[in-house]
């Protein structure tokens, strides 16, 4: 079980990105979500405790301070330490650019989790979104502006991992690697690693 707070929208007014929903929970030991694979992109922010979150056959270890992200059809898992269980919020988005908007800030299949050492700033745009329920036109507005500056207060404070010894060859092999493990269980097509691929390549130009 957990204690949440979830804001739900059920018709999108923006295309190329947008809110789909948001929240915050906090969980109780050993509270877990899935296996399950989601339509839109889901990024957590861990404010207190530790969990863990596992993709295909890849799991990771979280506590404060940290976010995953939960890509389109990915099949995922994540559960609530025993004994110091996590509270987190989260933001779940999609529309045309939200794969370009999410490599902006350096995740992608191969790195799904990061640092970000503005938790209260992420928290308190969480919290604002979740007073503006209605679909009005003022509040879709008011939300879009949030959106971004979620991703702002992200980019800002971003901490990941940097590969400085790979090429871009060797680059374009792990991030084949990564979309196969997540999203094996889809029964993706060599078609479908291509087109991933060829996303990743322009991005690299």
């Amino acid at each position: 079980m957990e204690d949440s707070y979830v804001l739900q929208l059920l018709k999108p007014k923006f295309k190329d990105f947008h809110l789909c929903f948001c929240g915050f929970a906090e969980c109780k030991p050993l509270h877990s979500y899935g296996p399950a694979a989601r339509p839109n992109y889901i990024l957590h922010y861990v404010m207190k405790g530790k969990g863990i979150y596992q993709v295909g056959e890849t799991k990771y270890q979280l506590k404060e301070g940290q976010a995953f992200l939960i890509e389109p059809e990915s099949l995922t898992f994540y559960q609530a330490d025993k004994t110091d269980p996590w509270s987190y919020l989260w933001v779940g988005f999609g529309g045309t650019e939200a794969q370009r908007f999410v490599r902006d800030l350096g995740l992608n299949s191969r790195q799904l989790t990061c640092e970000c050492e503005y938790g209260e700033e992420l928290k308190e745009i969480v919290f604002e979104m979740l007073h503006h329920t209605s679909s009005t036109a003022e509040n879709l507005y008011y939300l879009q502006g949030k959106l971004y500056q979620f991703f702002s207060v992200l980019a800002r404070g971003i901490e990941i991992q940097q590969y400085s010894n790979d090429t871009k060859e060797s680059i374009h092999v792990q991030e084949a690697i990564a979309y196969i493990k997540n999203y094996y269980s889809q029964k993706i097509t060599v078609e479908d690693i291509a087109n991933y691929l060829a996303l990743i390549y322009i991005q690299y130009l």
